[in-house]
């Protein structure tokens, strides 16, 4: 499907392109001095959604090869971490799943990001 069809077809995506400040409970928790350095970077095009995240120590993209309003898709992630030699961190297990909502709004969760399931929200 081309991206023009797309748009007609669920009005608004275009809306989600952009930078969102999100909130993550367990990284307030977790590590405080971050809470309120926590970034998401998303880009609507061709039917993907592409990002980039800053989380704390850890930065790094993002691909969800489908796009849905208000329904949750997966998404692929690699990432560096500050803390451990910035090597990165890639391949099996690197996976999330991210929601569009509402207007402008987005809400996800990142899989062995952490040792812990992270959920976010912006």
């Amino acid at each position: 499907m081309d991206i023009d069809s797309f748009m007609q077809e669920q009005p608004g995506t275009r809306n989600f392109t952009g930078v969102y400040n999100i909130y993550s409970q367990q990284l307030a928790e977790q590590l405080p001095d971050q809470a309120d350095n926590l970034r998401l970077f998303l880009c609507v095009d061709e039917g993907k959604i592409w990002g980039g995240f800053e989380l704390g120590m850890k930065t790094g993209v993002l691909r969800a090869d489908e796009i849905h309003i208000d329904q949750a898709v997966s998404f692929g992630w690699r990432a560096r971490d500050s803390w451990d030699g910035n090597r990165p961190r890639f391949g099996r297990g690197c996976f999330g799943e991210i929601v569009l909502y509402g207007r402008d709004q987005v809400r996800g969760t990142f899989r062995n990001l952490f040792n812990e399931p992270l959920e976010f929200e912006g």
